[in-house]
């Protein structure tokens, strides 16, 4: 299956074996290993039986730089009473309890004040161990280089940018006084993607939460998003996610 990331994620693989491959490494991830897996596309398959701990997060500078960036993917071993594993398990624990009273996700679930500022501390305290871990495995944090006002200007853009109507990165380009060629090279020094990839990822993002929300016809989500017709969308998602919309929000349940 291809998968996009707009951000970061984390495996521990618990039983069986991951094969991830991007578009110039591949390699295979065993039990007990944990694995930073890579920025942008890559492609992902499992033997049968495998099973993982999967965090999903996001860890940002204020531009919107990852705190740690993964590149093109990176392993280490899940030592003997891990600090990483042991802090993660709080979080599992209350997203089983979470995931028992809605049968949506827990990104799409309702919860109460108390129960989210509870995971957010719980997230704290992991992240806080992730960086420790990264750091005596040699990786450092990402360096901020001084924001362009213009690339933040229109990485605000794109942030707003409705949905539904078309984009064109020569309009973007010509709202902040530059050219096309120059906006796609800043852009991939600051955010190492280009404008239409950072907005097609949005849109994703948003496609996945409406459809794990269950709140909308598929229909109705594809014409919100800017789709002509339920076709066009149809395509434009089993392209990114290897499956058909429907199939997606079955899946869900």
């Amino acid at each position: 299956m291809s998968v996009t990331n707009p951000e970061s994620v984390v495996w521990l693989v618990r039983k069986g074996e991951a094969q991830v491959k991007t578009r110039t490494r591949q390699f295979s991830v065993s039990p007990n290993t944990w694995c930073l897996l890579p920025e942008g596309e890559f492609w992902q398959d499992f033997s049968s039986g495998t099973q993982l701990l999967s965090l999903r997060f996001r860890a940002c500078w204020a531009t919107g730089v990852p705190l740690f960036r993964h590149a093109e993917g990176y392993t280490f071993s899940n030592t003997e009473n891990s600090l990483m594993e042991q802090s993660a398990r709080p979080m599992v624990r209350l997203y089983d309890r979470l995931h028992r009273q809605s049968k949506s996700t827990l990104r799409a679930s309702m919860v109460n004040t108390s129960q989210y500022f509870r995971l957010q501390r719980l997230l704290m305290i992991w992240l806080e161990i992730y960086s420790n871990t990264l750091i005596q495995h040699g990786l450092s944090p990402s360096r901020l280089n001084p924001l362009d006002p213009r690339i933040r200007k229109a990485a605000h853009q794109l942030d707003n940018w409705p949905l539904h109507i078309p984009f064109r990165e020569e309009e973007l380009a010509k709202q902040n006084r530059m050219s096309v060629r120059q906006l796609g090279r800043l852009f991939k020094n600051y955010f190492n993607t280009t404008p239409s990839r950072y907005l097609n990822e949005r849109k994703l993002q948003t496609a996945l939460n409406a459809l794990k929300a269950d709140q909308e016809t598929v229909k109705e989500i594809a014409f919100s998003l800017g789709f002509k017709s339920l076709t066009h969308f149809s395509t434009w998602f089993r392209h990114h996610m290897q499956t058909s919309p429907r199939e997606y929000r079955k899946n869900c349940q």
